[in-house]
């Protein structure tokens, strides 16, 4: 029914024009209906590019990350896709949740993140049931068996924390959704490996928990995760910065988020974890230069020498994070305004002496006011400004109409404006 009365609309334009002398044209918007959580909708422009953050592992140095989302969301940079590896994935799935930097910030201060990646392989007694600490209290040495056969550890850590602390600040976050993570604040991905295959798994549903747990179980540190007939470990062996993958999922403008660490020294490949770490991490780093090659935009946040466990250190993490991004986002956004203009798929034509027409109100006659002092301003120019004022939210729909005379060209506005639109 809307597209009927648009049409009709249109073709009572072009009538009156020919009756006056002028010739109009109509530049549009094409919409397309998007899901959003609660069963809500809205309409947003076909052919937006859609921007999608790669945020990559790195242990500690991953907190950065939230100094970076800081950075962006003050510069009003949103994805519409957040894909995440390991620590990525924790921060970008708790983000996508609906937590805000702020309260991302508060939990990487308050957690003990030591004492939930410690060595020791045991849960706190408090932590216990009341049978369970019996149990405890009266063994020595705690072996278990298969049949008559000892059963070896997987990892140093059980996972079982950090489990607990997951499955917390997921239930208390703002948005749920075990349908689907499309329909979280922000689509999400966790990216993991299945350690029988060695393929790359992505969890785009189910336990937002397990799917952070998952992503994050560092090689020979934490222990694997099961979900249902796959073992999964750490996305990190197979894309720790996840630009291919944001790609394949929608992503057209690419953001990657690099906070990974360098090779070890050579005085520091002492113990045997460590010499596995560094066997892991070198066709890590191989892969991790092909798909910064591939991203559309590359923010490395200058962490210095701090390490992927220097927990200690999450001030300065996320300060670091911050600061190193603060000065890029004009240039990024600018990119991104780039990849906008140019998607817009129609041929150009050039409009000459631009007026604006009364009936616009102020707030939209600053989308266009510079038109009045320019010789010629072009189609695509004049949609792509279009689509900055439906990003607004103020409007349901919104169409450009040009009148054309021996005087020049007038610009006014059909629309059809949102409900809570209060603007006069």
């Amino acid at each position: 029914m809307r597209e009927e009365i648009k049409i009709l609309l249109i073709v009572f334009v072009l009538f009156l024009s020919n009756s006056f002398g002028q010739t109009n044209y109509v530049l549009s918007l094409d919409i397309k209906e998007k899901k959003l959580p609660f069963g809500l909708i809205d309409f947003v422009p076909v052919h937006k590019p859609e921007i999608a953050f790669a945020l990559s592992g790195g242990g500690a140095r991953g907190l950065s990350q939230i100094g970076v989302l800081k950075a962006f969301e003050e510069a009003g940079i949103k994805p519409d896709l957040i894909v995440g590896t390991s620590m990525g994935s924790i921060v970008g799935g708790l983000y996508a949740a609906g937590y805000s930097v702020s309260q991302l910030d508060s939990i990487a201060h308050e957690i003990d993140w030591n004492d939930l990646l410690t060595l020791n392989n045991q849960s706190d007694r408090r932590d216990l049931f009341v049978d369970q600490k019996v149990t405890e209290d009266r063994a020595i040495l705690s072996l278990r068996l298969n049949g008559l056969s000892p059963i070896l550890p997987t990892s140093f850590n059980d996972g079982q924390k950090l489990s607990n602390q997951l499955n917390i600040l997921t239930f208390n976050a703002p948005l749920h959704s075990d349908v689907s993570f499309d329909l979280l604040a922000i689509k999400f991905r966790a990216v993991c490996t299945d350690l029988i295959t060695g393929r790359l798994v992505l969890l785009d549903r189910g336990s937002l928990s397990n799917a952070l747990r998952a992503s994050s179980s560092v090689t020979f540190f934490l222990a694997p995760l099961r979900i249902d007939t796959l073992l999964l470990v750490d996305g990190g062996l197979v894309a720790n910065i996840p630009v291919d993958v944001a790609k394949n999922n929608g992503g057209d403008f690419v953001v990657a988020v690099n906070t990974t660490s360098g090779l070890w020294p050579q005085e520091d490949l002492s113990t045997p974890w460590i010499v596995a770490d560094q066997i892991v991490s070198i066709p890590m780093k191989q892969n991790n230069a092909e798909q910064l090659s591939n991203a559309n935009f590359v923010v490395t946040p200058e962490l210095n020498n701090i390490l992927s466990t220097d927990f200690n250190l999450v001030d300065t993490l996320i300060f670091l994070g911050y600061e190193t991004t603060k000065p890029q986002v004009n240039n990024l956004k600018a990119k991104i305004d780039t990849a906008i203009y140019n998607s817009l798929p129609i041929e150009e034509k050039y409009f000459y002496k631009i007026k604006l027409s009364d009936s616009l109100t102020i707030k939209e006659k600053t989308f266009f006011y510079q038109y009045e002092n320019q010789d010629s301003v072009s189609n695509k120019k004049i949609n792509y400004d279009l689509y900055r004022l439906f990003e607004t939210g103020d409007y349901k729909n919104l169409s450009v109409k040009i009148s054309v005379g021996e005087e020049g060209s007038t610009i006014d506005l059909v629309k059809e404006e949102s409900p809570n639109n209060k603007q006069h």
